[in-house]
């Protein structure tokens, strides 16, 4: 991800993983195969695992001063919530 952010930015960055992500999920949509739905599971891991960091660090640049802190840990709560939900769920 730092290669990303050096060379397009924060924003593209962002725009260029929920591309990738969307293009991942149309690939798991239509998948006739396990081998198709793995591909679409690796490539949709790939671009969460680009925005995992490139959100929160765009989020913090950006965010007021006062709530950085609050925002950020917010986003990560709700991130591991997501995670408990869909174990809950799983279950």
């Amino acid at each position: 991800s730092s290669y990303f952010l050096d060379t397009w930015g924060r924003k593209a960055s962002i725009m260029l993983g929920s591309a990738i992500f969307t293009a991942a999920c149309f690939i798991q949509g239509g998948a006739n195969s396990v081998a198709q739905m793995c591909l679409g599971r690796l490539i949709a891991g790939c671009s969460i695992g680009l925005l995992s960091a490139v959100v929160a660090l765009y989020q913090s640049e950006v965010a007021p001063p006062g709530l950085r802190g609050g925002l950020t840990s917010l986003y990560q709560f709700m991130i591991t919530f997501g995670i408990l939900v869909a174990a809950a769920v799983d279950v």
